[in-house]
């Protein structure tokens, strides 16, 4: 399963594409986006080589899809970066000092 995520991960024509990069789904102007992005090389500017499908099979929620999302948010659970991880011990977002209790933490083990 974890194969399937990184290839739809990769696959600009999926929302977990734009997802996994911070959007809440595939944009309208998806396609210069990624121009933007730099996600084309030099070599493959052309119309021809920047073709890809406008509708997806991905474009519906799917199982896969919720799994993914479960996924990510059990990871920012286990993330001293993420204020998800403070919420969930208390705080109502991430100290400024966080660095300096990770360390503490991680010190006395």
């Amino acid at each position: 399963m974890s194969h399937t995520l990184r290839s739809r991960q990769l696959n600009p024509c999926d929302p977990l594409f734009w997802k996994s990069r911070g959007y809440p789904g595939r944009p309208v102007d998806w396609r210069e986006r990624l121009e933007d992005m730099g996600y084309y090389d030099d070599n493959s500017t052309d119309e021809e080589s920047t073709e890809y499908e406008t509708e997806s099979e991905y474009d519906s929620e799917s199982e896969d899809e919720s799994d993914y999302e479960d996924h990510c948010l059990r990871s920012n659970q286990n993330n001293p970066n993420n204020d998800e991880f403070w919420r969930l011990r208390g705080w109502t977002r991430r100290p400024d000092d966080w660095r300096e209790r990770i360390r503490s933490v991680y010190a006395t083990l």
